[in-house]
Formats: C-alpha cells, sequence, structure tokens
C-alpha cells in the first residue's frame, strides 16, 4: 500500500483554491487550499494516514477539484505516490521539450525537482532539438547548463546522459550529432553514458518502417 501522496502545485499571483478528496470525489477536505502568491512558487501538500481526510491503506481515487478559479486559475504539476520501499520513477520533460527550455532558469521548477527528492537523472534529450536544428554547441551547453543545475538542486546526484537513435523524419541534421555531442558532455561532466544506438542500430535502413525491427 501506498505510504503518502505529494501533490505539488503552481503558488502564483491571483491563484484560485482547490479541494481534494480521496474517495473519488465523494467527500472532500471541506477547506479550500490557496494557490494565490505573490509571485511564482512551489506549493505542496503532503497527503498520508495523518491527513484529513488520510490517505486510505488500500486501493482509492485521488479527485482535485478546483473551487475557485481567481484570475490565474490553479495550475497543477502532478502528484508523487510513495510506498515505504521500493522504486519511484518520474518523468518530467513533456512531449516535444527541448533543451532550451530546460535550460532556462526557473526557480518555480527547480523547487518542484528538490521535493522529489531523486537520487539519479536520466536525460533524454535530441529529437526535438534536431527538430529545430538546434547547433550542437548549443546542444551542448544547454546540457552542461542542465547539469550544473541539478547538480546544484542536490549534491552529487547521480546524472546519465542517453543518446537517442535516429528518427523516420529524414531531418538536415542527423541524430549522430546529438548523440556524439550528448557523449563528449558526458564524458567532460563525470556522467553516466547509455548509447541507444547500441540497441536500436546505427542507421533508420534497420528499424525503420517496413523492416523487422520496425518501431
Amino acid at each position: 500500500s501506498l505510504s503518502s501522496a505529494l501533490f505539488l502545485y503552481c503558488r502564483t499571483s491571483g491563484g484560485g483554491t482547490f479541494q481534494y478528496s480521496v474517495d473519488g470525489g465523494a467527500t472532500y477536505n471541506g477547506t479550500d487550499i490557496s494557490t494565490d502568491n505573490a509571485s511564482d512558487a512551489l506549493g505542496s501538500l503532503l497527503i498520508n494516514s495523518g491527513s484529513t481526510p488520510a490517505l486510505p491503506s488500500g486501493t482509492f481515487t485521488l479527485v482535485i477539484k478546483c473551487t475557485a478559479t481567481g484570475s490565474a486559475g490553479v495550475t497543477i504539476f502532478g502528484t508523487q505516490f510513495l510506498k515505504a520501499t521500493g522504486f519511484v520513477v518520474n518523468r518530467l520533460a513533456y512531449s516535444g521539450s527541448q533543451t532550451t527550455q530546460w535550460a532556462a532558469t526557473s526557480d518555480v521548477r527547480d523547487a518542484a525537482i528538490s521535493a522529489l527528492g531523486a537520487n539519479g537523472h536520466a536525460i533524454q534529450f535530441g529529437t526535438n532539438d534536431q527538430g529545430i536544428a538546434m547547433p550542437a554547441a548549443t546542444f551542448q551547453a544547454n546540457l552542461v547548463n542542465l547539469i550544473g543545475r541539478l547538480r546544484g538542486i542536490t549534491n552529487n546526484v547521480d546524472i546519465a546522459i542517453v543518446g537517442v537513435p535516429e528518427n523516420v523524419a529524414a531531418r538536415a541534421t542527423p541524430m549522430t550529432t546529438y548523440r556524439d555531442a550528448g557523449y563528449q558532455v558526458a564524458f567532460e561532466n563525470d556522467c553516466a553514458w547509455l548509447d541507444l544506438y547500441k540497441f536500436w542500430g546505427e542507421s533508420i535502413a534497420i528499424y525503420g518502417t517496413g523492416t523487422s525491427l520496425a518501431f
């Protein structure tokens, strides 16, 4: 069974209010939780056996209900469900994101990463950077920036950089450009390196549409 649920949200000027339910919406905590704040900041709600309502020991459905939108609405980041033992894997990046967005300074995002308490990070970028024809040097600089910020959040945190294989988009800059750039960053910044080319193949002709390994 789960030991706790860490609910993360954005506190911002004009933010609205919400309540939570752990029984599918039959009953709620009864008191509005405000997301209003003078400036952008991380908000967190820890739901466990001591909460009201408390986290059930068996199966449950968590429902978040917006009770007032305010002028800025209610922005939810996500919920981390924890057990007393085992591993938790969080996917932080959304589909379509690229390294420039993650290299940009964001105190709220860094606070959220800190709240998750990660012991390690796997950085897997390249496909969307290729899509905007990002120069390899910019890609490398963005990775170095992100590595530095992650280590600033958690001292000596383990970091692995993942080399992403080619896709079917037939873009001008091959994915090997970003694979090689990522390898250099990993080597120079004491990161682990995982080259997916070793598992997929060096060419899209090996695993592309119409092949026996088609993805």
